[in-house]
């Protein structure tokens, strides 16, 4: 018989101890992490607490988790916990921490199922797998995960289990643009609910249903489908399901540009939300609501909810939440004109997005970035910004995002001149949204064909594609790309010389505008009725539409508006012979473009007060004028607008005996208007011959 020696009688009860002492430590914080997400879970004041406990034994829940990972395979307690750590904080662990680490965890409890042969339990942990697919944008790896698990629920005769990954392979599906095999597995799932008479299920599925739907530019099939989801809400008491329907009908409204009616459904949700404390929801609804407002032109109401949503966002740790008021926010102050401001909120809304690894939302904040830039007449710099936006979109599955980068360097090249490659780009951009089922966006993409075909002298082309749009627009009854084709075709007509036709558009628009009470909408298009009526030579009710076209953009801190509409009054004075009153309203709308830092806006009014001085008699400030534009539409690289802006400047010079110098201008003129589209050689050459 052996004997066992004292030391090593010690080291093993050492070792027990040890591990002993470990164990407990991992379930004690495995405890502790299932009651702070129970208590999260519950929402009301118990939400910071629950957070706050989270945050405070992080660490320890590390470790605890550590010990259980690396024991896993050889000791059964460590096993099990290493699979119960994830599902025990998967709520406060989606709040709190990156994506990346929740996947890491649930693989390890994956690789655990496996080993163990518990189906059940890995088919639950690929299940939520999925989830974290589907929040860092990886619908195609999100759709593998969802595949395996239905077949684990299948296998195990997992009706539920069935039905919830279906619905979820629906939800991939949308991501993916393809709307169809979304609404066929949704569907799927809805008749497994109602054979099991699971009344929860179904509301969850009629949800994901309204979504597939309105994604698909069916905001009315969105909306019957939600109703029906909140009907079932109300008779089984679901509190928060109901004020999550309540949200996504508002959302839906908002999709028809019906605002009011959004807020309704969003101000009901808000209750409930206040009530439950739920305030991740509540912060959902300010940002909605703030959407509404800014529809609605109440833009400076909207940056307040968007202001308050942030707070909320950053006092709860959702650092999600918080990139997307980072974004709004710059939006809202893109849309008054502060582009310093939106500059500022983009730039921080791009760092957030790095930080917790959205590639989804830094492709957004490069493209919103982008825009700035392409809006102060700086499209290189946008174009640059694009470039990193489509080198990321490019290696994701969402090519609604690649498609909306591609359509913005559309419209940078074609402000650059070059419009056959804009076009191309926007073929391109159509292309992915048709394939995609994506009829909204198709119809945009549309618009902006027809713009470029515009913009190389093909009105009837471009027409053509606004007509497209607009049947679009109409079959899905979305009113603001319906607005947009209408404008548009509006402006072609005039250009035409088919006036009739362009009011009858130009009123189209307006009615609709004011119907979905788009301000600004209505304010730019009243600015498109005078330009018609100017044409037609009437002054008098072109400049009736140019005031009121200025009292609207003023009421909606439109700054852009209201420089526009000052330089269209303005234009009535020249015409008038009121010189000086035209120049004096240059020379505002010029300060406004200045304090907004729109380079291409300033250059035109340089351009516009230029001309004004010259037409007094004054060709020595004309030409301090003209060389400032010259100068200025040579740093935005605007070639027509640098070519028209020598010509002038030649004419000036002209004026002041200096012919040499007003030919060298006028050739230079010359040789910008071969190289570009959009500068009218004609009058040009005519000038050159009277003074050669």
């Amino acid at each position: 018989m052996s004997m066992t020696h004292l030391d090593d009688m010690s080291t093993m009860t050492f070792a027990s101890n040890r591990r002993e002492a470990r164990f407990r430590h991992a379930s004690h914080f495995e405890g502790m992490l299932r009651t702070a997400n129970e208590l999260y879970q519950r929402g009301g004041a118990g939400t910071s607490k629950a957070i706050t406990s989270f945050e405070a034994e992080w660490a320890n829940v590390c470790r605890g988790w550590e010990w259980a990972s690396s024991h896993a395979a050889s000791d059964a307690d460590a096993a099990a916990l290493c699979c119960d750590y994830p599902n025990a904080g998967l709520s406060l662990l989606r709040l709190r921490r990156h994506p990346q680490e929740v996947i890491r965890w649930l693989e390890k409890a994956i690789e655990v199922d496996r080993r163990a042969g518990n189906r059940a339990s890995e088919g639950a942990d690929i299940g939520n797998l999925g989830g974290e697919y589907l929040r860092i944008g990886d619908a195609k790896r999100a759709l593998e995960s969802f595949d395996q698990s239905l077949a684990l629920y299948r296998e195990a005769g997992n009706r539920v289990g069935e039905a919830a990954m279906l619905n979820g392979i629906g939800e991939a599906f949308v991501e993916l643009g393809q709307i169809r095999e979304a609404i066929e597995h949704h569907q799927l799932a809805l008749e497994i609910f109602m054979e099991l008479k699971d009344r929860r299920g179904q509301a969850t599925v009629l949800d994901s249903l309204a979504n597939a739907q309105a994604s698909n530019g069916e905001m009315r099939r969105a909306i019957r489908l939600q109703r029906r989801a909140l009907r079932i809400y109300q008779l089984i008491g679901d509190h928060e399901g109901k004020a999550n329907s309540l949200l996504n009908t508002g959302t839906y409204y908002h999709g028809l540009g019906d605002q009011r009616r959004a807020i309704e459904f969003y101000e009901q949700a808000l209750v409930i939300s206040r009530t439950l404390g739920d305030r991740r929801r509540l912060c959902g609804l300010l940002t909605n609501l703030g959407v509404a407002y800014q529809s609605l032109g109440e833009v400076r109401r909207a940056i307040n909810y968007f202001e308050k949503a942030l707070e909320i966002d950053c006092e709860i740790g959702d650092r999600r939440g918080e990139a997307a008021d980072l974004n709004n926010l710059g939006v809202a102050n893109a849309a008054v004109g502060n582009h310093e401001r939106a500059t500022e909120f983009y730039e921080r809304h791009l760092r957030l997005t790095r930080e917790i690894d959205d590639r989804s939302g830094e492709i957004n904040a490069l493209i919103n970035l982008g825009v700035v830039h392409f809006t102060l007449g700086e499209p290189r710099r946008a174009i640059e910004l694009y470039d990193q936006a489509l080198l990321l979109a490019n290696n994701m599955e969402d090519r609604s995002l690649k498609a909306r980068v591609v359509a913005n360097l559309g419209c940078a090249y074609a402000s650059l001149g070059e419009l056959h490659r804009a076009i191309e780009l926007q073929q391109q951009s159509a292309s992915i949204y048709s394939g995609m089922e994506d009829r909204s966006a198709e119809a945009v993409d549309l618009v902006n064909l027809g713009i470029a075909h515009a913009g190389l002298g093909e009105l009837r082309r471009a027409i053509e594609f606004y007509g497209q749009a607009l049947v679009i627009a109409r079959e899905i009854e979305d009113p603001y790309s319906e607005a947009s084709a209408l404008v548009n075709m509006g402006e072609a007509c005039r250009l035409l010389g088919e006036p009739d036709r362009a009011i009858e558009y130009q009123q189209e628009a307006l009615q609709i505008y004011r119907e979905i009470e788009d301000r600004s909408g209505e304010g730019t298009t009243l600015g498109n009725l005078g330009n018609v009526y100017f044409d037609l030579s009437q002054p008098e009710k072109a400049l009736e539409c140019y005031v009121q076209h200025l009292a609207i953009s003023r009421e909606v801190d439109d700054r852009e508006g209201e420089a526009d509409a000052l330089i269209n009054i303005g234009v009535i004075r020249y015409i008038g012979g009121d010189v000086r009153g035209a120049i004096e309203l240059h020379e505002q709308s010029l300060k406004i473009y200045r304090s907004i830092g729109n380079a291409l806006g300033e250059a035109a009014n340089l351009n516009n007060v230029g001309t004004g001085y010259l037409k007094l008699g004054e060709p020595e400030l004309a030409i301090e004028f003209h060389r400032q534009a010259v100068g200025l539409y040579k740093k935005v690289e605007n070639l027509p607008g640098e070519g028209e802006a020598l010509f002038n400047l030649g004419l000036a010079l002209e004026a002041v005996g200096q012919r040499t110098e007003a030919i060298e201008c006028a050739e230079a003129a010359l040789k910008i208007s071969s190289e570009c589209e959009g500068l009218d050689s004609t009058r040009i050459k005519k000038q050159l011959s009277e003074w050669r």
